[in-house]
């Protein structure tokens, strides 16, 4: 309980703060710490109502149940949220922001999407850091650095976390303040009572508690058991918490089960409980207050924080704790013990000496009593109080750099709607008539390829179990497909036949792009395991495309993918020279003057060339294939953009070199969507500011900045108009263009928070 002394009038605080992170009823460790956080300052006697809360939201729309006091909601892989988000803060009566930083918890690469909320925010910021590492990645410590430049202080909860960010990330130390992970204020009872309630009457009981996950460690402990047993045999050793909900979605409940076998094999069946649950701090409290030893086996040491280990030290439980970060910090008075990771030996004798030496163990609970006393929420709460009004009180005002320009505000909402529309059980139908699916033209391999690429892509930015579902069946259709020969069948009906003896070369390119791109980035190896099989038995099938060089582009796309998820695959290596060669061949053959191309026209998806040696060149690191891929992409770019904006060559007529004048329409939204993906790749290649620039105006075809000024993405639909015809759109909106622009869309969000280096022009 808060002293009677401690009110807010001795702390006036009557400013209105706003907490931004995940928040309950999520099932996170840092949505628990933003509830308390917030609940500890407003417990003061403050009105609760000064303490609204952003919330970041994994589900969406309908997601959680939130408090009142959650105002307004992020959905993490919406880069339009976070626009509105700082936004309504900007327009509201907030005078700080007090926002919780974890990369996981926020969208974009290493969760940069939270760098352009920060930097519009008119607003004080005060971020608490959840993770610091000792060797932080180039981009990890690039978006820490960028953050300092935003706000007034980092909040770090151990000293030596303080140290890693001034050594490793280059932050000041003025800009860090230390203010330890709050506990629960648990008041001194007989551990007996507790005991009694949890059926646990006499027994000697070890605790573990969090979301389960594998780096728990927790058969560790389990390895150590059987011999201690022997000796204390009323021993109940109890693991707390539910599987982690991003696990469970991933992995279900694999760790639990071999969890469980462990204990049967181990013949632990009397000693070890699980309580599968998500606890209530109520709960918690009575957990802890039975114990006599906390255990934290956790696997590696990368873990600046532990909640739970805060709590075992504010409850005066002795602890044994592998030596990850948080723990050297906390148990260096004595309160605890360390054990070397996977080390079931040492931490068998430490537990062994602990419970047979009384003495021992009350040494340990008061020092860990004392320890927690500054710990309690109250006096973390307290100490938050403090660093705002230091912050409000000292008025100044950050002075923001100025950064790349988001994006962000330029793209529309992801929407898997249309998609689902056009997709069954089968696979996804090629065409509609308006937006409704046309089943008479049945399927193709070509639109199912590029729907896994499209799904594959979603699901990796944003773990959605949606676009998942829907991989499956693409993977499914291409898998069905397959010859025994290794080539696939393009073409099936609703009746389920395919149509065609060996579909064309473009297709089977386009298949193995999709395969090597899913085998590359899906994680779930269920699925891996089956892209793997059917791109093995065709992944030499592209040294027979003969002409057909946009295919050998798909292929090599494809091939690439695959070998930076295997790298050592010489076979595939082999097979990426010699498609790349033929390019560069047909290159030299066809190439002159103004003209420099591939060929003597210029048709569909021309992007693809120039990408697929950009491709190979990042992949490989062979500098011969670089400059031919500048070279004809510097020629689509003079051919394709009118008057700043992106004018691709129509399907009737195509551009002829023979020919004056390309052919105006129809304009396909694959084209645009190949322009997207082969600026991205000359931006990685050359890291030059140019290139995208070049992506955004080719993106924004889509959305009105084209030859008719009229949007080709269909905002009620969510689907795409299959072209830009003469004096209009095509109002159909089949699989090609919807898949072509959710492509683009994905290729910009990844894009939308890169900060170019270099402003060199091209």
């Amino acid at each position: 309980m808060i002293k009677k002394e401690e009110t807010k009038e001795m702390f006036p605080f009557a400013e209105k703060v706003a907490f931004v992170g995940t928040y309950s009823p999520r099932q996170c460790g840092i949505a628990t710490f933003t509830t308390d956080l917030r609940s500890s300052i407003a417990n003061y006697g403050h009105d609760i109502k000064n303490f609204p809360v952003i919330a970041m939201d994994d589900r969406g729309e309908g997601g959680y149940q939130y408090p009142e006091e959650v105002e307004w909601t992020i959905y993490q892989p919406e880069p339009q949220d976070y626009i509105r988000a700082f936004n309504y803060l900007n327009r509201s009566d907030c005078k700080l922001v007090c926002l919780q930083h974890e990369y996981g918890i926020f969208g974009g690469d290493h969760g940069a999407y939270i760098l352009d909320f920060l930097a519009q925010l008119k607003l004080p910021i005060v971020t608490t850091l959840h993770t610091v590492f000792k060797e932080p990645t180039v981009r990890d410590k690039k978006i820490i650095a960028q953050m300092a430049s935003m706000i007034s202080k980092f909040v770090v909860m151990t000293p030596i976390a303080k140290k890693f960010l001034t050594q490793s990330y280059d932050v000041p130390k003025e800009q860090i303040e230390i203010i330890p992970h709050g506990i629960p204020e648990v008041p001194t009872s007989d551990p007996k009572h507790f005991k009694n309630k949890l059926n646990l009457k006499g027994r000697t009981i070890l605790l573990t508690f969090g979301l389960l996950n594998a780096n728990k460690g927790i058969e560790t402990v389990l390895q150590a058991l059987p011999d201690v047993v022997r000796r204390f045999p009323k021993i109940a050793y109890i693991i707390l918490g539910a599987t982690h909900p991003v696990v469970k979605k991933r992995e279900g409940e694999a760790y639990r089960i071999y969890l469980n076998r462990l204990v049967k094999e181990l013949g632990l069946e009397d000693h070890v409980f699980f309580h599968d649950q998500f606890v209530s701090l109520e709960q918690l409290t009575q957990y802890f207050s039975a114990s006599d030893v906390y255990v934290t086996p956790y696997l590696s040491e990368k873990q600046i924080t532990s909640g739970t280990l805060a709590y075992a030290s504010g409850c005066g439980i002795p602890t044994l704790s592998t030596p990850y970060w948080h723990a050297q910090d906390l148990l260096a008075n004595g309160s605890g013990r360390l054990f070397p990771f996977k080390n079931y030996e040492i931490l068998r004798a430490h537990l062994l000496e602990m419970l047979g030496n009384p003495k021992l163990m009350a040494s340990m609970r008061e020092k860990a009593l004392a320890q927690g006393r500054e710990m309690t929420w109250p006096a973390v709460g307290r100490k938050h109080i403090e660093l705002f009004q230091n912050i409000l009180a000292a008025r100044k005002v950050v002075k923001k750099p100025a950064r790349f320009v988001s994006v962000a505000t330029e793209l529309p909402k992801m929407s898997l709607q249309h998609v689902e529309r056009l997709t069954d059980n089968v696979g996804m139908l090629q065409h509609a008539t308006g937006i409704v699916p046309n089943r008479k033209e049945g399927y193709c391999i070509d639109d199912n390829a590029r729907a896994l690429i499209m799904t594959m892509w979603h699901y990796k930015q944003t773990e959605s179990a949606e676009s998942l579902d829907l991989a499956t069946t693409y993977l499914s259709y291409i898998q069905y497909a397959q010859k025994d020969d290794g080539t696939f069948h393009n073409y099936m009906d609703y009746q389920r036949q395919f149509l065609d003896t060996v579909g064309s070369e473009d297709s089977m390119g386009r298949t193995l792009w999709a395969l090597g791109y899913t085998i590359r980035y899906c994680n779930r190896e269920a699925l891996r395991i089956v892209a793997k099989d059917v791109f093995y038995k065709s992944r030499s099938i592209c040294l027979r495309f003969d002409q057909h060089l946009r295919a050998k582009a798909f292929a090599l796309l494809g091939l690439c993918h695959y070998l930076k998820h295997a790298p050592t695959d010489e076979e595939v290596k082999k097979n990426i020279f010699a498609l790349a060669d033929d390019l560069v061949e047909r290159y030299k053959a066809n190439s002159s003057g103004s003209q420099q191309w591939f060929e003597e026209q210029l048709t569909y998806d021309n992007a693809f060339l120039p990408l697929a040696l950009l491709k190979v060149y990042r992949t490989t690191g062979n500098k011969k294939y670089l400059p031919v891929g500048l070279n004809t992409l510097n020629f689509l770019q003079k051919t394709y953009f009118t008057n700043d904006h992106l004018q691709l060559v129509g399907n009737e007529g195509w551009l002829r070199k023979a020919i004056k004048g390309q052919a105006l329409y129809d304009e396909q939204p694959l084209d645009a969507a190949s322009c997207v993906l082969m600026f991205k790749e000359a931006y990685h290649c050359t890291k030059k500011k140019a290139y995208l620039d070049l992506a955004r105006k080719s993106f924004a075809w889509f959305t009105g900045k084209n030859r008719l000024e009229t949007p080709l993405y269909d905002f009620e639909s969510n689907g795409c108009f299959d072209g830009l015809q003469e004096y209009g759109v095509n109002q159909n909106q089949g699989a090609e263009s919807v898949v072509s622009y959710l492509i683009a869309l994905m290729t910009m969000i990844d894009l939308s928070h890169i900060e170019p280096v270099e402003e060199g022009s091209v």
